[in-house]
């Protein structure tokens, strides 16, 4: 059986290589001030909120007045909330990965990490793998 071809498959890589390339490629923009100094308190807010568990939002204004950013406390929540950081009372109640992760840096090693991108019905999906015990797990 015969079949005619109108792309190669060097060609079908060549434009998947190039859409995983565009996927994870951010354009520049030149930020204002005010931009910059935002981007400085969102930083600030999550690292307070996650070394202190039990900062509410007026500790971490009131921490963040020390260094000289005027915020309020709602500003402070939705920052939180836009990051996914819960409110004080349920950040107490359990620990987060990337806590979990800190707390055991010494005594950890070395873990195996992969990646692909796989074509599905909605888009290009990124899968990822820990280690070769494990299967493939879907990763958004």
């Amino acid at each position: 059986m015969q079949f005619a071809s109108i792309v190669t498959p060097d060609r079908i890589l060549y434009w998947h290589r190039k859409l995983v390339a565009l996927k994870y490629t951010a354009k520049r923009k030149i930020q204002t001030d005010r931009e910059k100094e935002m981007d400085t308190i969102r930083e600030f807010c999550i690292k307070f909120a996650e070394e202190n568990v039990s900062w509410g939002y007026g500790r971490i204004q009131g921490a963040l007045s020390n260094f000289g950013y005027e915020v309020s406390e709602t500003t402070v929540g939705n920052i939180l909330r836009a990051a996914g950081i819960p409110p004080a009372e349920d950040r107490m109640k359990k620990s987060t990965w990337k806590q979990f992760v800190r707390s055991h840096m010494a005594t950890m090693c070395v873990a195996d990490f992969l990646t692909t991108e796989v074509w599905t019905l909605h888009g290009l999906v990124r899968y990822s793998r820990m280690n070769f015990a494990r299967p493939w797990k879907h990763q958004e």
